[in-house]
């Protein structure tokens, strides 16, 4: 569970999904765990690839991580289909 800015290159190749709840409530992020609740939402920051890209991050200038694992605005949310 993610709840701020960290490189998770190595776990992000080897996962069918990453969840980061950055700064929901516990009982909300196990809802979406326990299939009550559908996930949804966007990254609100790039994801780095490495912690040096983390260390040479500039104090609020977006956009500075080159080559991110996932950039700002990724994500997913499920869908509803009826026949």
């Amino acid at each position: 569970m993610l709840n701020r800015l960290t490189a998770i290159p190595k776990v992000a190749e080897g996962a069918a999904a990453v969840f980061g709840s950055f700064g929901s409530g516990t009982e909300a992020f196990l809802d979406v765990v326990f299939g009550i609740a559908a996930p949804e939402g966007k990254l609100p920051f790039d994801l780095p690839r490495s912690q040096k890209a983390v260390e040479k991050l500039m104090e609020d200038v977006p956009f500075d991580i080159k080559s991110p694992v996932f950039t700002f605005g990724h994500g997913l949310r499920y869908g509803r289909c009826v026949i």
